[in-house]
């Protein structure tokens, strides 16, 4: 006991002799004269002027939260034209990366030969592409049956809407005065190989009846293509273009039981990116034209495909059209089929899972409802949780000036209706538990006594809601630390809207709290009284009517909620029983805790950088792995599947002064030169020529060049090197 002073605590009194029961309520907990007054005051407001708080409390947030919302405070941000905002600005790969691209847009680089190529074809740059990945269980798929079915197939395909106006078209040997007319569609496909001209990439005059082929066709076709990957099989210089159609079976086994098609989409010629200032505008037109143009026609596409299979592929509650069959694959014909067309499968899905979140909101509203036992109460409880995330809106991009808000941000809709229920249930719960300290009279409570058990309930709630607030608050104010722009100021907004929920709860609820009193207290329907329940303002105990019992414990207890008989009746006596420091559960409890706190630490600190790419979709789905399955599957992929780097002499550094986090594609910084670069010095060239022409030999011995010897793809302009092309035209 000598310790609890210093701890803030009073120390233990003796005890009091027995004083028989009084009529008088008793009074509230001790509080200081300055406290009492002012929650007394507050107190005083709700209970005198429930109604008309109440009414103002609800129109503000309906109000506000309609400005908020049309104020666009709360619209999702595009990300196309700010750029790539989930990289860490100050890693080296970024700054390199940035520090790349705003010196190129400064200074032309590249010889005249090549800028009049680019300028050719990027009129008609590619910028989608549909797959399609076909397989058989047994057998061959190179058969007339099977490449009948792949040729129907593909006719759907090449015959769209979609791929008749937006195909990438090849301007190989066209002049400049070529229009979209006069060049082909680019497409790498198998049945270019056996109903076109034999190469994978023409068709030629094909006309796609898609009749049976003769199998002595097929042989002849099939024999060329086993000869030309198997030159690519052993010459490590050697690149196929059947790689990209064919699989690796085709030359180990002898037959071919999967292969691959890619039909690319481009923009029109009239979409020229030298029309635009800047490449932000460049990016929202092309945005905006994919939106426009071409995703209805991918829609129709798609419509056709899943009617063409068997079973019909269609969406359902909670399930992707492209959940298929276990191998992600569906029959069409004798083939089975998977394909990725470009459609927004991710953003229909993410769209259908904010039906999970009504489901979320409906069944907290369920849960309020059951432990308030009052559908008014939680109705507007619900309502002030929902409201305080456009009104932390308001702050977050209006005062603070925070544009940003991404589909991350949606999360804190969960945050913020399990942490708002949890606000309510306190208050609630603490003006429930006030009935136990203010004792009404024979009519009821008084206006005093309602304002001495609001004066109560608020100073306790509002110490222990304002302590987990601040505490949770401060969890997602920790957020500041990351270096990722988007989850930054996601913990700003979660932790604003955490405390508009401490706000809204001491504010509204109160009022809330006293016309369910007056109004709805023990009613079975939902309809408020015609008037207010009678509330005497004094009472005067020599006024007690004769028979009745005025005395605190004539009063009968408010009945006890199933978790509070159970924390009284069954754990607490478990946890204080046995004597001194020998309490089992208690002991026993502090030990289960701590192994959970070493077991999580330990298996923390195991956790490493993820190896593999994130997993969006189900097993089941047609996008999942889908890259994993054609880099095992296939000898190659497509040219440009592969990455791409660039290597730069002369830059020194980026300055990022004026660098705005929030729109990275306005400004990535200022270059900073390598003042000791000279590349009129001998020395230096021969440096930079000798790198270029190191390049196509250098050996690639990592896990994923799979077929692949060197790290650069050994193809006819897989390295660009200016300097290089310039002394080859000047012969030295």
């Amino acid at each position: 006991q000598a310790f609890l002073p210093f701890l803030g605590w009073p120390s233990a009194a003796p005890p009091s002799p027995a004083v028989p029961p009084s009529p008088f309520p008793p009074a509230a907990p001790a509080m200081t004269e300055q406290a009492t007054s002012r929650y007394e005051k507050i107190s005083a407001t709700y209970v005198h002027r429930p109604h008309q708080l109440f009414c103002c409390g609800v129109i503000s947030l309906l109000v506000l939260s309609v400005v908020s919302v049309a104020a666009g405070f709360l619209d999702q941000s595009d990300e196309r034209e700010r750029g790539s905002v989930w990289v860490v600005p100050d890693s080296q790969v970024t700054t390199w990366f940035d520090l790349y691209r705003e010196a190129s847009s400064k200074v032309d680089t590249k010889p005249t030969s090549y800028r009049e190529r680019e300028e050719q074809m990027r009129t008609n740059r590619g910028e989608g592409r549909m797959d399609f990945y076909y397989k058989v269980t047994d057998g061959d798929l190179f058969t007339p049956e099977h490449l009948k079915d792949m040729c129907a197939w593909e006719k759907i395909v090449y015959n769209s809407t979609v791929y008749r106006r937006h195909c990438q078209r090849n301007y190989d040997g066209l002049g400049a005065e070529a229009t979209a007319a006069d060049a082909p569609c680019q497409i790498i496909s198998p049945v270019a190989v056996f109903y076109g001209a034999g190469t994978v990439r023409n068709l030629g005059d094909f006309d796609w009846n898609c009749e049976t082929l003769e199998q002595s066709t097929i042989d002849t076709r099939l024999a060329a293509m086993k000869a030309d990957l198997e030159t690519m099989k052993t010459d490590d210089n050697y690149f196929s273009m059947f790689s990209m159609v064919a699989d690796r079976s085709l030359v180990d086994d002898g037959v071919a039981k999967a292969a691959y098609s890619r039909f690319s989409l481009g923009l029109p010629l009239e979409l020229d990116q030298s029309k635009f200032d800047t490449k932000t505008e460049w990016n929202n037109e092309v945005a905006d034209y994919w939106t426009d143009e071409v995703t209805d026609d991918i829609t129709d596409l798609e419509d056709t495909l899943f009617e063409s299979v068997s079973p019909k592929m269609a969406y359902g509650f909670g399930k992707s059209g492209y959940d298929v069959d276990d191998d992600q694959h569906v029959q069409y014909g004798s083939i089975r089929v998977r394909f990725w067309i470009g459609a927004p499968d991710f953003q229909r899905l993410l769209d259908s899972d904010l039906a999970f979140t009504g489901g979320a909101i409906m069944f907290v509203w369920m849960f309020m409802w059951f432990h308030l036992n009052s559908f008014f109460m939680a109705s507007f409880g619900m309502l002030q949780i929902l409201c305080s995330i456009p009104l932390s809106g308001i702050l977050y991009t209006g005062l603070f000036q925070i544009d940003f808000f991404s589909s991350v941000h949606v999360l804190a809709v969960y945050l913020i209706i399990g942490v708002g229920a949890d606000d309510v249930f306190v208050l609630t719960d603490t003006w429930k538990h006030t009935a136990r300290d203010v004792e009404p009279g024979p009519d009821g409570y008084t206006v005093q006594q309602l304002a001495q058990r609001m004066a109560i309930a608020y100073r306790r709630a509002a110490i222990a809601i304002f302590s987990t607030s601040v505490t949770t608050a401060m969890a997602f104010m920790s957020c500041s630390v990351s270096k990722v722009m988007p989850m930054r100021v996601y913990g700003w907004f979660a932790a604003i809207c955490v405390i508009m929920n401490f706000l809204l709860t001491m504010s509204f609820t109160p009022a809330t709290i006293i016309v369910h009193y007056l109004r709805f207290e023990r009613k079975r329907c939902c309809c408020p009284l015609p008037t207010a329940r009678a509330v005497p303002k004094t009472y005067d105990v020599t006024q007690v009517p004769a028979g009745v019992d005025a005395s605190p414990s004539s009063v009968p207890a408010a009945k006890s909620s199933i978790v509070a008989r159970g924390m009284t009746d069954f754990y607490l006596p478990a946890l204080l029983k046995g004597e001194g420091r020998k309490r089992p559960v208690a002991c026993a409890l502090i030990l289960i805790f701590s192994a959970t706190v070493i077991q999580g630490a330990y298996h923390a600190s195991l956790l490493v950088t993820p190896t593999e790419p994130e997993t969006w979709f189900k097993d089941n789905h047609m996008f999942t792995d889908v890259n994993a399955f054609k880099s095992e599957v296939f000898y190659a992929p497509a040219p440009n599947d592969y990455a791409a780097f660039s290597i730069f002499w002369g830059l020194r550094d980026l300055d990022r002064t004026n660098f705005d986090t929030y729109y990275r594609l306005n400004f990535q910084g200022d270059v900073v030169y390598d003042e000791d670069f000279d590349l009129s010095k001998k020395e230096q060239q021969d440096a930079m020529l000798a790198i270029c022409e190191e390049l196509p030999s250098v050996p690639c011995t990592v896990e994923a060049c799979v077929g692949q010897k060197t790290l650069v793809l050994d193809m006819e302009g897989s390295v660009g090197c200016w300097l290089k092309e310039m002394r080859d035209e000047q012969e030295g």
